[in-house]
């Protein structure tokens, strides 16, 4: 991965010295630091945001205005005193949002036409606005596993015409404070099968393991939030019951727009073998 990292790197800061624009600059820079975390998805973020006219990535009567707004985004955070890590978190993200706007844009998709990239009433583009509120968040993101799907969001909030700026703005900060594990969660009682869970809360357990306690503690913050439900209240972690327990809400939101249905097998299987017993 350090060797794909450093050719992208070498690659976009050859390209970045013949870029016209301090946006190209800004954002070339950031997708040259995001190559260390996305490898090949931050060189060809970069090709599609810089090679052409402006809005080579994306056709249509949104896309150059989608593409302004990015390339703006990335000068204005390339100004801005980040870490190297922090750098890399924040390229990252944007290429995975590129990938993902272009495979959908590929599929005869077309990005909304609301008025989510124009100035309104308020003088600031909405989508500036929601996506400054995703590179803040990402930035300081020590779970580097949620990265991709806080991408994710970023892209799928371009193509949903029925979230708002105030709901998108909502989702961006419950995105921020869920733990990785607390998106599995989200996954996990969104199964249609729950069988495998355990049907009947704590309330009988005389003690709990340190791991059993932790996921509860998640889940019974998720329960709090409304982010979740099992149709009665929790009012502690004994209160929660597995098989019963059902995403909703902005939950559902999140679900769908983070892509979680692409986390990992392997770390919603870990939270059904605890949560099975």
């Amino acid at each position: 991965m350090r060797d794909t990292a450093r050719s992208y790197n070498l690659i976009l800061m050859a390209q970045s010295t013949n870029s016209e624009t301090e946006d190209n600059r800004g954002i070339l820079e950031i997708l040259s630091a995001g190559a260390e975390i996305a490898g090949g998805a931050a060189g060809a973020a970069a090709g599609l945001m810089v090679a052409g006219p402006v809005g080579a990535l994306i056709g249509g009567v949104g896309g150059p205005v989608l593409t302004n707004v990015l390339k703006k985004l990335g000068a204005e955070v390339h100004r801005r005193l980040l870490g190297p890590r922090e750098q890399q978190r924040v390229g990252a993200v944007v290429a995975f949002a590129v990938e993902r706007i272009k495979q959908r844009l590929d599929s005869g998709e077309e990005v909304r036409s609301d008025g989510f990239f124009h100035p309104g009433s308020e003088g600031r583009p909405a989508a500036e606005e929601v996506y400054e509120g995703v590179i803040l968040a990402v930035q300081r993101e020590h779970e580097e596993k949620k990265l991709p799907f806080m991408g994710n969001l970023m892209a799928n909030l371009a193509f949903q015409k029925d979230i708002d700026r105030p709901y998108a703005n909502y989702l961006v900060r419950l995105a921020d404070n869920l733990s990785y594990r607390q998106l599995c969660l989200l996954l996990l009682f969104a199964l249609k099968d729950k069988s495998m869970l355990r049907a009947s809360d704590y309330r009988s357990v005389p003690s709990f393991s340190p791991a059993l306690i932790g996921v509860l503690q998640e889940a019974l913050e998720l329960d709090q939030r409304g982010l979740t439900g099992s149709g009665s209240a929790a009012f502690g972690p004994s209160d929660i019951n597995p098989a019963k327990s059902t995403t909703q809400g902005a939950g559902v939101s999140l679900l769908l727009l983070m892509e979680l249905q692409k986390l990992p097998p392997q770390d919603t299987q870990s939270l059904i073998a605890i949560l099975a017993k």
